[in-house]
């Protein structure tokens, strides 16, 4: 099999996203890790931290947060079926936002931790060719 159909992803797959199934009736658009617009955010984000940084006086939490607002809008980009309940107790879609996606990043570090294991897999951002060529 030629290197560059196993190791070069889709350039446009890795910053636009792809449709991931999460669970039963949940999709989220997700980036690759890493992908340039992370990167800038990342360090936007970073600035008024600079200082502590270098010395890496700061702090594994900041760090964290940082991480995550980071990857909000450039690496988790959409979603899709999660639901809440509203006042009248009826079950509503859930429309993404950056703010919900902080909120439900804060509850649950197991929904950011799978969010990054699908931004770091590597198959998802395949070039389709590379899709076509397996199904044959």
């Amino acid at each position: 099999m030629e290197f560059k159909q196993l190791y070069q992803p889709s350039t446009k797959k890795e910053t636009e996203g792809v449709w991931v199934d999460f669970s039963e009736g949940v999709k989220l658009k997700i980036a690759r890790a890493g992908n340039p617009k992370f990167q800038e955010k990342l360090e936007r984000l970073l600035k008024p931290h600079r200082r502590k940084f270098r010395r890496r006086n700061i702090p594994l939490e900041l760090v964290r947060s940082l991480t995550q607002q980071a990857s909000i809008g450039t690496i988790l980009l959409d979603w899709d079926g999660f639901t809440e309940k509203n006042e009248q107790g009826e079950e509503v879609k859930v429309p993404f936002s950056d703010d919900k996606a902080l909120e439900y990043f804060k509850i649950s570090t197991d929904f950011v931790n799978d969010v990054l294991d699908f931004a770091d897999d590597m198959e998802i951002f395949r070039e389709e060719e590379q899709e076509e060529s397996e199904k044959n």
